[in-house]
C-alpha cells in the first residue's frame, strides 16, 4: 500500500512539473512574438527617440505581464486538480479513479487497515493503471497565448506603467501619448482653416497642451506636388507663432510635434467678385420718343433727364456676399433672384458717377464697372429717324445710311450715332456732321460700321443724337429710335456680290486642263501628218492659248482667294488645322506658276537666238509634257482636299454634337430648378435652340454621307448608325419635351431630357468610334505602304553600291547604264510619294525633293565622261537616298507611336472644328474645299473690305502680283506678232516665202526630244516695227471660204521694209510665248 501511495506521488509531481514546463514556453513563445512586432516596429518608424523609448518600455512590460500571467494560471491550475486530471488521462482510466484511491490509501494507512481487500484490489488497479502514465505533460495551445497577450497589455496599462512615470523624468508620458491620445491632447492649431485674400499673409499659432522636450513646426502644402517645413518661433506661454508669406492659391497646412502630426487644414482664398454678364437699360423719364438702349457695359457716358431710372440686371462670379450700386451718398442693394442673377435700379437725380460693387465675404468691396451719368435740361432738341426702322440688314461693304429730320430753338449744333455690338456689349458714339446752327435740319448720313469692329453674324445697335446750341442752360442731347442692325453671316458674305461673277471650282480646272491637253494633243497629230501649219491649226492654237491664258488666271485668282483665307484665319474665323490644308493646297497651286519660268523663257530665248535644229525643235511635246504635270498635280490636290473634307466634316460632326449635349445638360439642369412660369417658357425657348441646332447637325450627317459614297468602311458604318434609328432618336425626345413644357409637366420633360442627353451620347461614341476606326485604317495602309517604299529604296541604295564597285574598277560604262536604270525607278517611288503627301498631312515634302535630287545625281552618273565625276555624282545619290530612307523612318516612326486611331489624329493633325459658332461658314469652306461649290472671288473682296486686316493683307498681294501686268504686256506683244504673220498671209508680198518658213520652222519642232518647262510670262520682248510692205503681186494664201480679214482685230499692221524683219527667232519666240499662257 505504500508504494502505491509513493508512486503517485511520484506521478503527481512529475505532472506538475510538466505542467510548469508548458507555462513556461508558452510564456517564452510570447517572449517571441513580442520582441519580433518590437523590432519591426523600430525598423518602420522615423526613430524618434520617444517613441522608441515607448515601444521599448511597452515590451518589456508586456513580457512581465505575461510571465505574472503565467505563474497565476499554473497556480490556478494546480488549485483546480488539473494534474489530477492530467494524470488520469494520460492512463486512460475513468475521472477520479486514480485520485480516489490515492485517498482511500492514505485513510487507510492513517487507519492503520491494509489488507481490506477492497483496498488491495483498489490499489492493484490504480498500480496497474500508473505504468500507463506519460510523466511529461503538453498543456499549450494557441487560445491560452492569446488571452495571455491580452491579459499582460491589461496589466501593462493600468499596474505597470504608472509605476515607470517617476523613472523616465516624463518622457514616458510624452511617447504614452504621441502613440495612444488624441492628437490635439498635445497641441492645438489656430486658426483650423483660414479665408484670406490672394496675396495675403497666413499666420499660424501652436498652442501646446503638455511639455514634450519638441519644439513643434507647420507642413505647408502650395499644390505644388513638395511640402514645405517652416520653424516656428517661441511666443511664450507655450505658443508658437509663424507667418506664411503671399498665399496666392489655396493651400493645405497641419503642425507636427515629434511624431505626432495633426490633420490637414484648407487656407481658403477668397474669390474676388467678376462680373460675368450685365444688362443695363434707361427707362422712363427718358427723353420723349426715345426708345431705350440696352446696353451690355455700363461704361461710358450716359445722357439722362432728371429722374431717369438705370436698370440693372448682373451675374457675378466669385466669392459674393453683397452687390450694391453708388450713386452720389446712395446705396442701394441688388437682389439675388432664384437663377442667381443680381437684379436692382437705382434712380439718377444728378450728374455723376454710377457704380456697380461688389462685397466679397471678407467685407471687401471691389468696383466692378463705373459710368459717367450726365444729367440734361428739359425740352432738348427733336431729332427722328426717317429711315431705316425696326431691324435692317447692311449690305456686305457695311455702309449703314439712314435718314433723319432734327430741330431745335437754339439750333443744331451736332448730329452723331451712338452704337452697342450686342453680342460683345461693346458701345461708343461717333459725331458724323455739324448742324451748322440750323434751327431744322434734315438729310441723310452715313456710318461706317468697319468702325466697330463686328464679327459676321453680330447684331449692332444704332441710333442718333443730336446736340443743340444752348448756351445757357448748356448742350442738350436727345436720341432717335434705336435700330437693330444685322451684320452679314460668313455665307452672305461669300454669295452677296453684286454684277458679273467668275466662278471657279477645282474640278472645272482639272477638266479645262485635261481638254487643254487634248487639243494639243490633236494639233501635234494633224502637224505631223501634214507636215506643215493649216489655218484650222491655227486657229485651234489661237484658241489653246487663250483657254490656256484663263486657266492660268484663274489659278492664280484660286491663291489669291486661298491666300484671303488664310488672313481669315489670322481673325479667327478659320481653325488651325483648316489653315494648314489651305496652306498644303496653296503650295501645290504655286507649283504651277513657279519662278523657273522665267529662267526657262529665258534659256529658250537664248536658244533661238542661235537658232539650232535641235533644241528650237523641243517646244511643241514639252507643252505637252508640262500640261500633263499640270493635270497631275490638280488631280493630286483634288484628292487632297477631298479627304480633307471628309476629315473636316467628321470633326465637325462630333464637336457640334458634343456642344449641344453640353446645352441639353444646361436644359436639363435648368427644368430641375424651374418654379415659375417664366422659368418654364424660357427652358421651352432653350429647348428650341437646341432643337434647331441638332436639325443643323442632321444636315451636315447627310453631307457626310454623300461624301463617304466611295469609301466603303465609312459609308457601311454610317449606314449601321442610320439604320439603328439612334439618329433620328434625340429629336423626338426633343419634340416631347417641348410638348411637355407646354403642358406643364416638368417630372416627364426633365425625364425626357435626361433620355436626349443619353441618346445624344451613344451617338457620341458612335461617331467617335467611327471615326477611329477610320483612321485606324488609314494608319495601318500608310504603315504598309511606307514600309514597302522603304525596302524599295533600300534596294536602289544597295544597288548605288554596287555602282560605285563598277567605277570605282573602272567599268564606266556598266555604272552608267546601271544609274540610268535607277533613275528611272525614282519616278514611281516619287509618284507613290507625292500621293501619299496629298492624303496626309505629316508626311515631310522633303523626302519627295531627296528622291528628286537622288534622281538628278543619278542621271548625271549616266551621262559622266570623267570616273571622278561619276563617283561624285553617286556618292550625292547615295546621301541623298539615305537622307529619304531617314525621313520615311522618322515617319514610320511617329505613326507607330501614336498608340491609339485618336492619337494618329492628333499627330495627323486633322481638322477638330471650325471656329465656334461659325457652321455656315464651315458648310461653305467644304464646299468649296470639295471642289462642289462656287468660289467666289468678289466676295473675299467684298469681306475684305470689313476686316482691316484684310485689307491690308490685299494691299500686300497687290504688290507681290503686280508682276501681272508685264505679263499681260508680254501677251499684248505677242498677240500683236500673231496679227502681223496673219497680215501678211493675208496681205503679204512675200506669203510663199513665209509660208515655206513656217513649214521649216514646224519640221524642226517635230524632231522635239525633251521638254521645256515654261508656264508664264515675266519679261517682255521689246521688237521695233518697221515700216508698212505689202506686195499686191503675191495672193494671200489661205483655204477656200476664209475670210480674208484678220480674225485678231483690224488694227493697222506694222511690217519692217525686210520681210525677215521679223525674223525667225522673233517668229519662234512668239508663238511659244502664247502657246506657255
Amino acid at each position: 500500500m505504500g508504494g502505491f501511495v509513493n508512486r503517485v506521488r511520484f506521478v503527481y509531481l512529475a505532472s506538475s512539473l510538466a505542467l510548469a514546463i508548458g507555462y513556461l514556453g508558452r510564456f517564452l513563445l510570447t517572449v517571441f512574438v513580442v520582441v519580433s512586432i518590437t523590432i519591426v516596429l523600430l525598423y518602420l518608424i522615423n526613430p524618434d527617440v520617444s517613441a522608441v523609448l515607448a515601444i521599448v518600455l511597452l515590451s518589456i512590460g508586456l513580457i512581465v505581464a505575461s510571465l505574472i500571467y503565467e505563474v497565476i494560471m499554473y497556480i490556478f491550475s494546480l488549485r483546480r486538480g488539473e494534474v489530477w486530471s492530467q494524470v488520469e488521462r494520460e492512463a486512460g482510466v475513468p475521472e477520479g479513479r486514480i485520485r480516489g484511491a490515492y485517498e482511500v490509501c492514505l485513510q487507510v494507512s492513517s487507519a492503520g487497515v491494509y489488507s481490506h481487500p477492497f483496498v488491495a484490489r483498489a490499489a492493484e488497479r490504480a498500480n496497474s493503471s500508473l505504468k500507463y502514465v506519460f510523466p511529461l505533460s503538453k498543456p499549450f495551445d494557441r487560445r491560452h497565448m492569446f488571452l495571455s497577450l491580452i491579459a499582460g497589455a491589461f496589466v501593462m496599462l493600468f499596474v505597470l506603467f504608472p509605476s515607470m512615470i517617476s523613472s523616465t523624468g516624463g518622457k514616458v508620458v510624452s511617447a504614452y501619448e504621441n502613440l495612444f491620445l488624441p492628437q490635439r491632447a498635445i497641441f492645438t492649431i489656430e486658426p483650423e482653416g483660414a479665408l484670406l485674400h490672394r496675396g495675403d499673409d497666413l499666420e499660424v499659432s501652436v498652442l501646446l497642451n503638455k511639455g514634450s522636450g519638441f519644439t513643434p513646426y507647420i507642413e505647408v502644402d502650395r499644390g505644388f506636388g513638395e511640402v514645405e517645413r517652416f520653424g516656428l518661433k517661441y511666443g511664450g506661454k507655450e505658443k508658437y507663432t509663424i507667418k506664411i508669406e503671399k498665399i496666392m492659391e489655396d493651400t493645405l497646412y497641419r503642425g507636427v510635434l515629434g511624431n505626432a502630426k495633426s490633420g490637414w487644414y484648407k487656407a481658403r482664398v477668397v474669390r474676388e467678385p467678376s462680373l460675368e454678364y450685365i444688362r443695363c437699360e434707361i427707362t422712363e423719364p427718358a427723353y420723349a420718343g426715345t426708345s431705350p438702349m440696352v446696353r451690355k457695359s455700363m461704361e461710358g457716358e450716359i445722357f439722362c433727364l432728371s429722374g431717369s431710372r438705370l436698370d440693372i440686371e448682373a451675374d457675378i462670379g466669385g466669392d459674393v456676399e453683397d452687390v450694391y450700386i453708388m450713386h452720389g451718398e446712395s446705396h442701394i442693394e441688388l437682389k439675388r433672384d432664384i437663377s442667381g442673377m443680381w437684379r436692382g435700379s437705382v434712380v439718377l437725380t444728378n450728374s455723376g458717377q454710377v457704380s456697380l460693387v461688389a462685397r466679397d465675404i471678407l467685407k471687401k468691396d471691389n468696383m466692378l464697372e463705373t459710368a459717367k451719368i450726365t444729367i440734361t435740361p428739359d425740352n432738348p432738341p427733336s431729332i427722328k429717324l426717317v429711315s431705316p426702322k425696326g431691324r435692317t440688314d447692311v449690305a456686305t461693304d457695311l455702309i449703314l445710311t439712314m435718314s433723319y429730320s432734327a430741330s431745335d430753338d437754339y439750333g443744331i449744333s451736332t448730329i452723331g450715332v451712338e452704337y452697342i455690338v450686342e453680342t460683345t456689349g461693346d458701345g461708343g458714339r461717333f459725331s458724323l456732321i455739324g448742324g451748322g446752327g440750323n434751327t431744322q435740319i434734315s438729310g441723310d448720313v452715313s456710318f461706317d460700321l468697319n468702325r466697330v469692329d463686328p464679327l459676321p453674324g453680330d447684331t449692332v445697335l444704332v441710333r442718333l443724337y443730336a446736340l443743340d446750341n444752348d448756351t445757357v442752360a448748356g448742350p442738350k442731347v436727345s436720341y432717335s429710335e434705336t435700330v437693330e442692325v444685322r451684320i452679314p453671316d460668313i455665307v452672305q458674305f461669300f454669295r452677296s456680290v453684286d454684277g458679273e461673277r467668275d466662278y471657279l471650282s477645282m474640278e472645272e480646272v482639272l477638266e479645262e486642263g485635261e481638254a487643254i491637253s487634248e487639243m494639243l494633243t490633236e494639233i501635234a497629230q494633224g502637224m505631223e501628218e501634214r507636215g506643215e501649219i493649216d489655218y484650222e491649226s491655227y486657229s485651234k492654237m489661237e484658241e489653246v492659248i487663250e483657254r490656256e491664258k484663263n486657266l492660268r488666271k484663274r489659278a492664280e485668282e484660286i491663291l489669291k482667294g486661298i491666300d484671303e483665307m488664310r488672313q481669315m484665319g489670322e481673325e479667327g474665323y478659320l481653325s488651325e488645322e483648316t489653315l494648314y490644308k489651305l496652306s498644303k493646297a496653296q503650295e501645290m497651286l504655286e507649283e504651277l506658276i513657279d519662278e523657273q519660268t522665267k529662267r526657262l523663257l529665258e534659256e529658250m530665248q537664248k536658244i533661238m537666238e542661235e537658232l539650232p535644229e535641235e533644241e528650237v525643235a523641243r517646244a511643241m511635246r514639252e507643252i505637252l509634257e508640262n500640261q500633263e504635270e499640270l493635270n497631275r498635280r490638280l488631280d493630286t490636290m483634288l484628292r487632297f482636299l477631298e479627304n480633307a473634307k471628309v476629315e473636316m466634316l467628321l470633326d465637325s460632326l462630333k464637336e457640334r454634337l458634343r456642344r449641344t449635349i453640353e446645352e441639353q445638360k444646361d436644359i436639363t439642369e435648368g427644368i430641375k430648378r424651374a418654379e415659375t412660369e417664366r422659368d418654364i417658357e424660357f427652358q421651352s425657348e432653350q429647348q428650341e435652340k437646341v432643337k434647331r441646332q441638332y436639325e443643323e447637325f442632321l444636315k451636315e450627317m447627310e453631307d457626310l454621307m454623300e461624301e463617304a459614297e466611295g469609301k466603303e468602311q465609312l459609308s457601311e458604318e454610317l449606314g449601321n448608325i442610320d439604320e439603328s434609328g439612334m439618329i433620328e432618336k434625340p429629336l423626338d425626345s426633343m419634340e416631347r419635351i417641348l410638348e411637355e413644357l407646354s403642358e406643364y409637366d416638368l417630372s416627364e420633360a426633365l425625364s425626357s431630357s435626361g433620355m436626349t442627353e443619353r441618346y445624344m451620347e451613344q451617338l457620341y461614341e458612335m461617331l467617335k468610334g467611327m471615326g477611329d476606326r477610320y483612321l485606324g485604317v488609314q494608319r495601318e495602309r500608310l504603315i504598309k505602304a511606307l514600309e514597302e517604299i522603304d525596302w524599295e529604296l533600300s534596294q536602289i541604295q544597295a544597288s548605288s553600291s554596287i555602282l560605285e564597285g563598277y567605277a570605282g574598277t573602272g567599268d564606266y560604262k556598266r555604272a552608267g547604264e546601271m544609274a540610268e536604270k535607277l533613275h528611272q525607278l525614282l519616278g514611281p517611288i516619287g509618284d507613290e510619294i507625292e500621293c501619299m503627301m496629298a492624303e496626309t498631312l505629316f508626311l515631310n515634302p522633303q523626302i519627295l525633293s531627296s528622291l528628286e535630287e537622288a534622281g538628278t545625281y543619278l542621271e548625271g552618273a549616266s551621262g559622266s565622261e570623267s570616273g571622278g565625276e561619276m563617283m561624285a555624282n553617286l556618292g550625292g545619290a547615295q546621301e541623298e537616298l539615305g537622307r529619304a530612307r531617314g525621313q520615311i523612318g522618322r515617319a514610320l516612326e511617329g505613326i507607330k507611336s501614336a498608340s491609339s486611331p485618336s492619337g494618329l489624329s492628333d499627330f495627323l493633325r486633322s481638322l477638330s472644328q471650325v471656329i465656334s459658332n461659325q457652321g455656315e461658314m464651315g458648310e461653305m469652306l467644304r464646299e468649296y474645299l470639295s471642289g462642289k461649290g462656287a468660289f467666289d472671288y468678289n466676295a473675299l473682296m467684298s469681306m475684305a473690305a470689313m476686316q482691316r486686316a484684310i485689307r491690308e493683307s490685299l494691299e500686300r498681294l497687290l504688290s507681290r502680283y503686280q508682276s501681272l501686268g508685264d505679263t499681260l504686256k508680254g501677251l499684248e506683244g505677242a498677240i500683236e506678232a500673231m496679227k502681223k504673220i496673219e497680215g501678211m498671209l493675208n496681205e503679204g508680198a512675200e506669203a510663199e516665202r513665209i509660208k515655206e518658213e513656217q513649214k521649216h520652222l514646224m519640221e524642226r519642232l517635230l524632231r522635239s526630244e525633251k521638254a521645256i518647262k515654261s508656264r508664264g510670262i515675266s519679261r517682255e520682248r521689246k521688237s521695233t516695227p518697221g515700216k508698212d510692205y505689202v506686195d499686191p503681186t503675191v495672193p494671200p494664201i489661205l483655204p477656200a471660204g476664209v475670210n480674208k480679214k484678220s480674225t485678231l482685230g483690224t488694227a493697222p499692221m506694222e511690217f519692217p521694209e525686210n520681210p525677215y524683219g521679223i525674223g525667225e527667232s522673233e517668229i519662234i519666240y512668239d508663238y511659244f510665248r502664247l502657246l506657255t499662257q
